[in-house]
């Protein structure tokens, strides 16, 4: 690590020398950036998990519509729903 993340810095005669005020501030700060890179890391996997999710059900959907305009019978939808092509709802 360098010498801001060390709690004090060693002189050339080797006492050690107190963190300033500076060195502590750079080192909260760097330590915020950090954890505000993680979190926004985290929601980016979580938004293309949830996207990938989306983009799977507009296929399937896709998919529905295409067989229904072809007229291969009953679609998933109407199965699900329990009624039939001009029924009531």
């Amino acid at each position: 690590m360098t010498e801001l993340h060390n709690e004090a810095a060693t002189k050339k005669d080797g006492t050690r020398e107190p963190k300033t005020i500076v060195s502590a501030l750079l080192d909260l700060g760097a330590a915020w950036a950090a954890h505000g890179l993680n979190a926004g890391k985290f929601s980016l996997e979580n938004s293309a998990r949830a996207l990938e999710k989306t983009a799977k059900t507009l296929e399937v959907l896709a998919r529905e519509f295409e067989s229904k305009a072809e007229g291969k019978g009953e679609s998933k939808i109407e199965r699900t729903s329990g009624h039939k092509k001009g029924e009531a709802a």
